[in-house]
């Protein structure tokens, strides 16, 4: 009887943890295209986390930065998704087309995870990749400085188009 229910409560947890798990991950993403709107809808920066399949990095760097960033209550804060960088499928560019997932990981010349770039809504890199997790006070430091550049550079995109269509 007492194993019986050690064996029930084991079910249980493997059911529940999963769960659990999942709810507090960086959501990862194949279809750049709707990333593409909600960055633009939300006039925010595209955080893209490029991780591998048992990065312990990747994990850290998840749980002490990019989790409880996405779980604040900034207003206007940057729109986080992962890749996984084993992922061989066809992807979903942010302009729509297909391309296979090596030639975009290529694009933002990922060498190693976890790798962060920040990007506008079209998918241009805005700021100086960070590769690697060291420490948490280090990496908020990097990240918060590039989130800043990020947004200046987003700026000084907008204002030519602000200035040819009259509205400067």
């Amino acid at each position: 009887m007492k194993q019986l229910r050690i064996l029930v409560g084991l079910i249980l947890i493997t059911q529940v943890l999963p769960a659990f798990a999942d709810s507090e991950a960086i959501p990862a993403t194949e279809d750049w295209a709707q990333v593409s709107a909600e960055a633009q809808a939300a006039q925010s920066p595209i955080i893209l986390v490029f991780t591998a399949e048992a990065c312990s990095y990747c994990e850290q760097l998840a749980h002490d930065v990019l989790i409880p960033l996405q779980a604040s209550d900034e207003q206007n804060k940057p729109i986080i998704k992962a890749f996984d960088i084993s992922t061989g499928n066809k992807i979903i560019d942010f302009d729509g087309s297909k391309v296979r997932g090596r030639n975009f990981i290529s694009r933002y010349t990922v060498f190693a995870t976890p790798t962060v770039v920040i990007l506008d809504s079209q998918g241009k890199q805005l700021a100086a990749p960070i590769v690697g997790y060291n420490s948490k006070d280090a990496y908020l430091i990097l990240l918060n400085n590039a989130i800043d550049s990020s947004r200046t550079a987003m700026q000084d995109i907008e204002l030519p188009e602000k200035v040819l269509a009259g509205t400067q």
